[in-house]
């Protein structure tokens, strides 16, 4: 257990804070990387030999003790869907020539249901997952939108909150 103390919690299953904090910060809690959480406060006192925060105490913030590295948002994975797979090998080619991406993985057999102009769509599509810097987004988009087949592409972006340092690294290399 993390901490200097051993308590007793009520809990489920083999996390013993699954209830409070729910299951994935309790495998979180446990896995092998050894992870402490840090709450941030007003209330001095609410750290005291407490592991983790109590509930209601702040935001969280996680400090690994790996070799993963926190990023403050610098890199992003973005989602496109393309409707053929030569319209998803154009895109992702040319965002790597380009240097605006360090990586496109592409996932076919992706069925998407929508609504579209009132109507309820199926579509077979291939999924984009284009790992870039967060700084190149503006010119990642236009150039999917210049190359993209619909006429409101599907083009999301989700920080990456943590990663492996040296992956985090070759990302920003291959995207200068």
């Amino acid at each position: 257990m993390i901490g200097s103390k051993t308590q007793k919690t009520r809990g489920i299953g083999r996390f013993p804070c699954s209830v409070r904090h729910g299951p994935v910060f309790a495998a979180l809690r446990h896995r092998a990387i050894r992870c402490r959480t840090v709450a941030q406060t007003d209330d001095s006192d609410t750290n005291r030999d407490y592991p983790w925060p109590r509930p209601g105490s702040g935001t969280i913030r996680v400090r690994f003790e790996s070799e993963l590295a926190m990023t403050a948002n610098d890199y992003i994975l973005v989602l496109c869907t393309c409707p053929s797979q030569s319209d998803a090998d154009a895109i992702a080619t040319a965002l790597l020539e380009e240097r605006l991406a360090a990586c496109v993985n592409q996932l076919s057999g992706i069925k998407s249901l929508y609504r579209w102009e009132g109507r309820v769509m199926q579509d077979d599509e291939i999924l984009l997952l284009i790992k870039t810097s967060a700084d190149l987004f503006e010119n990642l988009e236009k150039a999917i939108k210049t190359r993209h087949p619909y006429e409101t592409p599907e083009i999301i972006a989700v920080p990456i909150r943590a990663g492996s340092a040296e992956y985090l690294r070759w990302i920003g290399e291959s995207t200068k």
